[in-house]
């Protein structure tokens, strides 16, 4: 009978924290009952401001790829624009590390549970909701803004981890792309994929390009550059850099079939892989079947400090993907003073322009020529690095900024 009670008193405790949690949030949102409602409207007004929302979930689980985008965006318009609120949507994580964001007045970081995205959006009084990846969890009252920064998997179905294929994303996305009052694409390539797949008016789409962050430019130090060289166990400094993980997109595979023709004619060179190995079977079989093991390190995720290190150091970085939306990692070669071969596919001719050397990424032996010539050429190398110096300039987050915030105005009219 005790541990019945004792039972029962757990019951009764676990519903009134559920009540607590969850009965105020749902009273609010079926009978609009905020009763700062009103007040919040005819301050807004009389302040001419927005209230924008963006989802921050990225920038708090990765500083890489989208995650890498969501925070510099956000650093950038929380220091330009005092004028209009922001709040920053955290759903995915309790964990609050800004890498050394400065929040304004302005700028508030709410955290609540995903299934919640809609009612905190009408409790804060949102004008415009930005989806910086892909999906709108909610509305602003206004309008949303999404961002689309590749239709990898549109184009390239079979890399799926998804057991059941990508039907369902698809099917979602279009649903988003047609709830949404602007689309910002990542390029013009991303651009025409979107009008051409899910047939999107080209007056909603609007072509805003990443930048690169102000870390890359800065000189490296050669101490601490030996060090980052020396704790990863890169056995010589005269190594070619490439940045992208095992995704099968990137197309690794042939990197290290053109990096194996290379060592034939080349001599003594290290090929340093960085990024999550969680789909490396096919690269790690390809090492040892090439016999590449004393010539290729896999350092991992790494910390925006060490790649920056790396990249420094670096002959050349190579960056041969079968598809991309953008391709940060070109600019940040471009940034650190390193000669650029990627491939002539997607979006990467329009990201590098004349600053790079293009080959076809299917084409291994094409691969292996093209790092070939700016190895063995000098002036040609030294021509990349002071193109793709120039280059970089064109590319910036602070631009990037201004032109979404601009995209945030056109949704109020």
């Amino acid at each position: 009978m005790a541990c019945f009670s004792q039972m029962m008193s757990i019951c009764i405790r676990r519903f009134q924290i559920l009540l607590r949690r969850w009965a105020v949030p749902v009273c609010y949102l079926i009978f609009d009952l905020d009763p700062r409602r009103s007040a919040g409207c005819e301050k807004r007004q009389a302040l001419s401001t927005m209230r924008i929302a963006i989802d921050a979930n990225p920038m708090f689980l990765t500083r890489s790829g989208i995650g890498n985008y969501t925070y510099h965006l956000i650093c950038q318009l929380i220091r330009a624009d005092q004028a209009n609120e922001y709040y920053l949507y955290n759903t995915a994580t309790k964990d609050q590390e800004l890498g050394g964001l400065k929040l304004g007045e302005n700028v508030q970081v709410v955290c609540f549970p995903r299934m919640l995205s809609w009612w905190r959006a009408r409790q804060d009084q949102i004008d415009v909701y930005h989806g910086t990846s892909y999906q709108l969890w909610t509305q602003g009252k206004v309008g949303s803004v999404v961002t689309m920064h590749d239709l990898a998997l549109v184009r390239f179905p079979e890399f799926s981890k998804r057991l059941l294929g990508e039907r369902w994303p698809i099917y979602k996305t279009r649903k988003t792309l047609e709830r949404a009052t602007r689309v910002i694409a990542v390029s013009h390539h991303t651009a025409n994929d979107i009008r051409e797949f899910y047939g999107i008016p080209a007056e909603k789409v609007r072509v805003i390009y990443h930048g690169v962050g102000e870390e890359f430019y800065s000189p490296c130090d050669p101490e601490a550059r030996r060090a980052v060289i020396a704790k990863y166990q890169i056995p010589l400094e005269n190594y070619i850099l490439y940045v992208g993980g095992s995704d099968p997109r990137k197309n690794l595979a042939r990197l290290l079939e053109a990096f194996s023709l290379l060592l034939k004619k080349m001599g003594p060179l290290i090929l340093v892989v960085t990024g999550g190995m969680d789909r490396g079977g096919e690269v790690y079989q390809k090492i040892s079947r090439l016999g590449l093991e004393k010539h290729v390190v896999l350092t991992g995720h790494l910390p925006p400090q060490d790649l920056r290190y790396l990249y420094s150091a670096a002959r050349l970085f190579v960056y041969p993907s079968l598809y991309e939306g953008f391709g940060i990692p070109i600019l940040e070669a471009m940034a650190s003073g390193i000669p650029v071969v990627t491939s002539n596919t997607s979006s990467l001719p329009e990201v590098s322009g004349n600053a790079a050397l293009l080959v076809d990424p299917y084409d291994v032996q094409a691969m292996s020529r093209g790092m070939q010539k700016v190895l063995d050429d000098p002036r040609f190398a030294s021509l990349l690095r002071a193109k793709g110096l120039e280059r970089v300039k064109e590319f910036s987050w602070e631009k990037a900024a201004r032109q979404t915030l601009k995209v945030y105005q056109e949704c109020l009219t």
